[in-house]
């Protein structure tokens, strides 16, 4: 009995010395930097699995690639062990622009970061605010609030300097987009100030097609604005609703109030 005994527990030592590889293990590699597709192939011939267990954004870094690992480079682990990592996201994430018109440079520079963006730069033009926002550029075109971005990019924000000293005629903007309108205003020096839409613009794709049937100071020959103040506008899809509408001298005869024919306003 004494021997059969021995010989079994004998025997069960060198079964579990077998099943769970006593005194043998394998080094954990260095995995940071490499891209999640490398990795199959590369543990082929290493005795260990993985399994990609979160992912992070770091705009710093290339998307995909390994960026934290568990067990660390170097440890020494059971062969079969599953290597846990953290890749660098593939598709990063992205955030709706804040509200950010009116707002100080300050509070801007303070609040962008808070969303995963950056600011590139600043213009400065003429407006009706002093050292606010008022516009937001991405990739070279004006945004709006909510519009989606990408974390880690860069914005440029547009700040108000004042009212400049130059005097301006007001423009004619019946019947332009809203694209076309903000061109002109900012063409000129002037400002983009409230936008409306009546009810027949129900959509993004209507919003492109609308055109100005109101705008706030009106046009006319004779009232100026001071370079850097706004306009408010508000559009339709409606063409009936110019009609009736009081408009004054369109551009293309406004310049010959401007010449030597007239003189602030009154006939030589």
């Amino acid at each position: 009995m004494v021997v059969v005994i021995v010989v079994g527990i004998f025997g069960l030592s060198m079964f579990f010395d077998s099943y769970t590889k006593h005194d043998e293990f394998v080094e954990v590699p260095n995995f940071e930097g490499f891209h999640y597709t490398e990795i199959e192939s590369y543990l082929n011939d290493k005795n260990l699995g993985y399994f990609i267990s979160d992912s992070v954004f770091n705009s710093e870094m290339p998307r995909g690639v390994v960026i934290e690992q568990q067990p660390e480079a170097g440890a020494l682990v059971k062969p079969g062990r599953k290597i846990y990592l953290t890749i660098n996201s593939v598709i990063p994430p992205s955030v709706l622009l804040p509200e950010l018109k009116d707002f100080t440079v300050r509070q801007v520079v303070n609040k962008i970061p808070t969303y995963g963006l950056k600011i590139d730069s600043i213009i400065y033009k003429p407006a009706e605010c002093d050292n606010c926002v008022i516009g937001v550029l991405y990739k070279g075109k004006e945004i709006q609030t909510g519009t989606r971005i990408e974390k880690g990019k860069s914005i440029t924000i547009i700040v108000g300097q004042g009212i400049g000293n130059e005097r301006l005629n007001i423009p004619y903007l019946y019947e332009l987009s809203l694209g076309a309108a903000r061109n002109k205003l900012n063409s000129l020096g002037l400002n983009l100030g409230y936008v409306e839409f009546d009810t027949t613009v129900n959509n993004a794709d209507d919003s492109i097609q609308a055109f100005v049937f109101a705008q706030y100071p009106k046009y006319d020959t004779v009232n100026m604005l001071r370079q850097g103040q706004a306009i408010d506008l508000i559009l339709t899809l409606d063409s009936n609703k110019l009609e009736g509408i009081e408009l004054l001298i369109p551009d293309s005869l406004s310049t010959i109030m401007d010449s030597s024919e007239f003189v602030n306003g009154e006939n030589e």
